[in-house]
């Protein structure tokens, strides 16, 4: 299995665009079986298999989860300021 650094250099020297089952799981901190699972899900669409054994997955499929996956930014509104007051009496 290829280390990160050698799965960016070979997408910056134009190398396929399309990533293995492994590789997304190591990208991506993920155990196989949890890829294998999107997969099932229909998580990456334009997902193949080569020969109809192993998985190819468009690192374009791996963006958009990532991005569907990452939380929105919300605008929560402000709490309610409260003043504890002692009672000296």
């Amino acid at each position: 299995m290829a280390c990160r650094s050698d799965l960016v250099a070979k997408r910056m020297a134009g190398a396929s665009d399309d990533l293995t089952v492994e590789q997304v799981a190591e990208e991506l901190g993920r155990s196989g079986s949890t890829v294998r699972g999107w997969l099932a899900a229909a998580e990456f669409p334009n997902a193949f298999k080569l020969n109809r054994r192993e998985w190819r997955i468009p690192i374009s499929d791996v963006r958009t989860l990532l991005d569907r996956q990452r939380p929105q930014a919300t605008s929560r509104p402000e709490a309610p300021r409260v003043q504890i007051y002692e009672d000296t009496g």
